[in-house]
């Protein structure tokens, strides 16, 4: 008898065990991240599954694109993911195996919905048109239809509609009726019904348009005999009410969400509802529910899901808490409830959701996925930003289909000033779903951080294309705009068209005030902010928004009574924190004594103390105070958190500048221009600067360099610049009064050109540094 190998042995010893193990104890291992055991769990349950998944595929006419084996691993992934969820119940009779299959079966079913509803499109269309179409003779529109691009472009058309006809519109796709639409507006039935009439007249020439020439083509390659329609119009008409019923699948909205501070002030969110609008009777009826099934939680926590995202936040908040003290160990309830408390400013209450929910997560030397997200969030939220980014990619790792992690490690990222970063987070959320609305409307930021204008306006085009509704799209693809110098009528309609599309949130007026500015209009900038304040007086953000109006406007005491309102609201908010150092870096702000500056900045730089943007902006508030040694230690922080930050390269190289270190300050500003988009040529005009006064003789070659880039341009003011820096005064002068000569100049523009020529004629006026909007 042959005798076994030493290895063999143990591999069968092993796999005897592995048998042996329990379902029970494979659980709770998997549970605790041991893949190995959910391995073991896939491999005993993978034939039952899979044969399942055939039952549901078998059809008369099957979909040769998918097979049993693709649902069935979905259905264990999906099974990994809901792994927390599942509870033993084997002593009632229901053990792992029935949850097994009942979540395959809601797999199998959602697939099943899905393709039974891309068949009604094609039979409604058939019998709409009574068109007897061969396989390969197929109407082009319903591929047209099968592929969303009609109703993508439908649904633009529904989002353009006027609100008085919108509303109505959206709650007719969504198959009410006539009656309930009228309640539910609060006009007569009458009313609803004209109101459905316009709109379906409004949107049908557009449709036409859309149609006529697919259905032409089809015309001419089908016979006469076999249509029982006349004409193209005729199909179009029919193909229409196929489009409209289909649309229903895909109509989104926002809503304004205004959340309150636990200072007193108001914060405003543009919120993407998931769920269509107007809920209540469902609302009415899962809390009678609850009323009779007090311990019940999961229907409370699906109670709390359809307020966040109808934009009920007060009771979403304290659906959640109540989920909390029923399911201590609820993940998704303590990282929602985490989410509304941060974006209200208040993060130790964060902290305390997600510390509590992590100590009910059982403890393994392997943690779960969900045990990383919470500790991520709970680091974010106590500051420590940079461990968070880290232990957010180990949970990406764990579940890599799981967005809301790719969401926290995002945000810590950009409090990390790591832009390249964010961009190849968002591109891999993009990755996971193409159509996700924050991987393609939150490319801006970084974009502007890096300076690529022109990226972050190519993708916003297509964003706001896409989804005309999507307030966060449009309002950065104006600022794309802006800053690229499009202050035409297309950037203005942006604007507008935001403060009609949200008239209760900030953003659209802030923009509105900005290129407002621009265009010489600051009294109408000025006035919009001011009745907005009126309505929303505590609101952080138009006071900030003034201030900045102010500052540009050269008006300090305004700008700094909104800049200190502002800050006293929301101490804990980042652009409250920039704007109160802006208000302080102002030379005239004789409103701001010493002690209050200092004040400010020490609570700044407690609170954010991984934050390089505001680091390097409390080095530039210590320089203008002439305190070049305590601008170096800000600055030299803000490299230490991340030297690749621009800047806080930048503030490095004006903190060496105003000591007088020209060798330093020229080396970091060389490191600055070597960044990806740091050629730009005020930075070369700044690095000149200091090799000239550092005696190094490259200079000459860096002020050439950046005229270049001046003339390729376009750039007057830039080339000014490279004059007034190389000693060229009288020709800067020249220039700048050409410049002032012009029509139609930009008020932020005139404002700078201005200052600059008092300064070379002798003046004191500082000049307006001009920087890119994030």
């Amino acid at each position: 008898m042959a005798a076994t190998r030493p290895g063999n042995r143990t591999r069968e010893i092993s796999a005897q065990r592995t048998e042996m193990t329990t379902i029970p104890e494979l659980i709770a291992r998997a549970k605790c991240g041991d893949n190995d055991a959910f391995a073991e769990v896939w491999r005993r349950y993978e034939a039952q599954v899979s044969a399942l998944c055939r039952t549901y595929l078998r059809s008369p006419r099957p979909d040769p694109a998918v097979e049993d084996a693709d649902l069935a691993t979905e259905v264990f992934i999906r099974a990994l993911h809901q792994l927390e969820r599942y509870e033993d119940r084997s002593d009632a009779g229901v053990g792992f195996d029935a949850w097994l299959l009942q979540v395959a079966r809601r797999v199998c079913l959602n697939y099943l919905e899905k393709k039974d509803r891309r068949s009604r499109w094609r039979s409604d269309s058939a019998l709409d048109t009574d068109i007897a179409f061969s396989s390969e003779h197929r109407p082009s529109v319903v591929g047209i239809v099968e592929e969303r691009e009609t109703l993508r472009i439908a649904t633009q058309e529904i989002n353009a509609l006027p609100e008085l006809y919108r509303t109505p519109f959206r709650l007719f796709l969504e198959d009410r009726s006539h009656a309930e639409i009228a309640v539910a507006l609060g006009i007569s039935v009458e009313g609803a019904r004209k109101r459905i009439e316009r709109a379906r007249k409004s949107l049908r020439p557009r449709l036409r348009e859309i149609l006529i020439p697919h259905i032409v083509q089809e015309l001419q390659t089908v016979s006469i005999s076999q249509l029982r329609c006349r004409t193209a119009a005729d199909l179009v008409s029919r193909e229409i009410r196929v489009v409209e019923r289909a649309l229903s699948d895909i109509v989104r909205d926002y809503r304004i969400v205004s959340v309150q501070l636990p200072t007193g002030g108001e914060l405003q969110l543009a919120l993407r509802e998931e769920q269509p609008t107007l809920r209540e009777p469902e609302i009415e009826l899962l809390r009678q529910k609850l009323a009779g099934t007090p311990r019940a939680w999961k229907k409370r926590l699906e109670l709390a899901e359809i307020c966040y995202h109808t934009g009920r936040w007060h009771e979403a908040r304290q659906e959640y808490r109540d989920v909390l003290a029923r399911r201590p160990a609820c993940s998704a309830a303590a990282i929602r409830l985490g989410h509304i408390l941060e974006a209200g400013q208040d993060r130790s209450g964060a902290a305390d959701v997600y510390r509590t929910a992590l100590e009910a997560v059982p403890r393994s030397e392997n943690p779960t996925a969900t045990a990383l997200a919470l500790r991520a969030r709970l680091l974010s939220a106590t500051g420590e930003v940079a461990a968070a980014a880290h232990v957010f990619r180990q949970a990406i790792r764990l579940a890599p289909q799981d967005r809301c992690n790719y969401y926290g490690l995002f945000g810590a990222l950009g409090s990390l000033s790591r832009y390249a970063d964010q961009l190849d987070v968002l591109e891999e959320i993009r990755k996971l779903d193409p159509l996700d609305s924050f991987a393609i409307a939150e490319v801006y930021p970084p974009c502007a951080h890096l300076g690529q204008f022109d990226l972050a306006r190519t993708i916003l085009e297509q964003a706001v294309s896409d989804e005309p509704n999507n307030p966060r799209a449009i309002k950065h693809l104006f600022q794309a705009r802006m800053n690229l110098g499009l202050r035409d009528e297309t950037t203005v309609r942006l604007a507008e068209r935001l403060v009609e599309l949200a008239p209760d949130l900030v953003d659209g007026w802030t923009e509105l005030a900005w290129i407002y500015t621009e265009l010489g209009r600051e009294q109408d900038a000025l006035a919009g902010l001011h009745r907005f304040l009126l309505r929303h007086p505590n609101s952080v953000d138009a006071h900030a928004a003034l201030a900045w109006r102010y500052h540009y406007l050269k008006r300090v005491e305004e700008e700094v009574f909104h800049a200190r309102r502002a800050y006293a609201l929301a101490p804990f908010d980042r652009h409250a924190c920039w704007t109160i150092l802006t208000a302080l870096g102002n030379a005239d702000a004789s409103s701001f004594d010493d002690g209050e500056g200092d004040r400010y900045a020490m609570e700044i730089a407690d609170r954010f103390p991984e934050d390089a943007i505001l680091l390097a902006r409390l080095a530039g508030h210590s320089e203008t105070r002439g305190r070049g040694t305590e601008a170096l230690y800000y600055a030299s922080r803000a490299v230490a958190v991340n030297h690749s930050s621009p800047e806080a390269q930048v503030s490095l190289a004006y903190a060496y500048k105003s000591l007088g270190r020209w060798h330093e300050a020229a080396l970091a500003f060389e490191s600055l221009v070597r960044m990806p988009g740091g050629r730009a040529g005020h930075w070369l005009v700044s690095y000149g600067d200091a090799l000239r006064r550092a005696g190094d003789p490259r200079a000459a070659a860096i002020f050439a360099e950046a005229l270049d880039v001046a003339n390729a341009g376009g750039d007057d003011l830039l080339a000014v610049s490279v004059f007034e820096a190389s000693g060229m005064h009288d020709t800067a002068v020249t220039r700048l009064r050409a410049i002032l000569k012009e029509p139609n100049l930009a008020v932020l523009t005139r404002v700078w050109a201005e200052n600059r020529l008092l300064r070379l004629s002798g003046g004191a006026a500082d000049s307006l540094a001009a920087s890119p909007r994030v």
